[in-house]
């Protein structure tokens, strides 16, 4: 039987404080998160994936899977959602370079940088993408970080559907009148124009 994985490379290697900081838009002076811990976090990710690989039995766990795997079709399937993932990403990350300034997907956030842009780019997709390489030749390897990048895919998109179905309901969601006047009595004063409407501005 081949030793298995303490765990899946996906969830050990993503769940953590700058993901969160990013998708559930926690401020970084909040979070007290820093440059470093950015880096820390990604080291630590490409360590996860080192421990499970390291761990495992791999001979074993590819001879696992028969003949008629279809190994080819997946390898397709992950170079195409790594294809179109890269290039989602991409196209938001040139245009912001070539421009300069703040990017306008961090304005709002107070974040410096898009930790799942890094993190995907920098590590995630390149590894899968061999990952797909090796499960078309039908190499133990490939079979065992493919199988841990589908599963991890199913968590995140599970996880994403789920945080998205939320925000959709709290945002639908009717205020309460308490909060309705705490807001306003918290909210800035308008200006005044001269002729005693508010200003536009305001």
């Amino acid at each position: 039987m081949p030793k298995a994985p303490s765990g899946p490379i996906g969830p050990s290697g993503r769940d953590h404080l700058p993901y969160l900081t990013v998708r559930g838009g926690i401020q970084p002076e909040r979070a007290v998160v820093s440059a470093d811990v950015y880096l820390a976090m990604l080291a630590l990710a490409a360590w996860s994936a080192g421990a499970v690989l390291w761990q495992a039995d791999v001979a074993a766990f590819g001879a696992l899977f028969s003949a008629r795997t279809p190994v080819r079709g997946i390898a397709v399937h992950m170079w195409t959602a790594v294809a179109l993932n890269a290039a989602a990403w991409l196209a938001r990350i040139i245009p912001a370079v070539a421009g300069g300034g703040v990017p306008g997907y961090l304005r709002g956030t107070g974040l410096t940088v898009n930790v799942v842009y890094v993190q995907d780019l920098a590590l995630w997709l390149p590894l899968l993408a061999v990952a797909a390489a090796w499960l078309w030749r039908r190499s133990p390897w490939g079979y065992l970080l493919a199988g841990a990048g589908l599963v991890m895919w199913v968590l995140e998109s599970t996880s994403i559907a789920v945080d998205q179905w939320y925000g959709h309901a709290a945002a639908r969601r009717p205020r309460s009148p308490s909060a309705r006047s705490s807001s306003r009595a918290s909210a800035p004063p308008r200006s005044c124009s001269p002729g005693g409407g508010s200003d536009p501005g305001g």
